[in-house]
């Protein structure tokens, strides 16, 4: 009960540590390899809404590390991407145990957060390689 408690902290953790990284971000998500949500944060008008992206975001990871590794610079490069609608920007990074997901307003810092996916997808790994060895 103990090891869950602490899992599930770390990623508490690693999701407010991107919410809080500007102020445009109004949800973070992580979700596993199914594209069930693990830990979420969003900000309160945001939070009641529910969508269907996840799990199309999890195929969608699954689809480029299949038939897209040699746009990867090294095999254990993360595939980080975006999609821009009229009135919010999804960004996405995945691995082999889930995906973080960040749903942002149009005038989020766009380097910045990529930057910070970029280490916290990493800091996913760390956290979650033990629990699928």
């Amino acid at each position: 009960m103990l090891v869950i408690e602490t899992l599930l902290r770390s990623l508490e953790n690693l999701v407010k540590a991107l919410f809080m990284s500007d102020p445009a971000v109004l949800k973070v998500t992580i979700i596993d390899t199914d594209g069930m949500e693990l830990v979420s944060l969003a900000k309160t008008f945001y939070s009641g809404k529910k969508d269907a992206l996840p799990p199309m975001i999890n195929q969608m990871q699954k689809f480029f590390d299949q038939f897209l590794p040699f746009m990867k610079k090294h095999p254990n490069d993360q595939f980080i991407f975006s999609w821009y609608f009229n009135a919010l920007i999804l960004f996405c990074a995945g691995s082999p145990f889930g995906s973080i997901i960040l749903y942002c307003e149009k005038g989020v810092n766009e380097g910045l957060v990529k930057k910070l996916l970029r280490n916290a997808i990493g800091n996913f790994q760390i956290v979650m390689g033990p629990v699928f060895q």
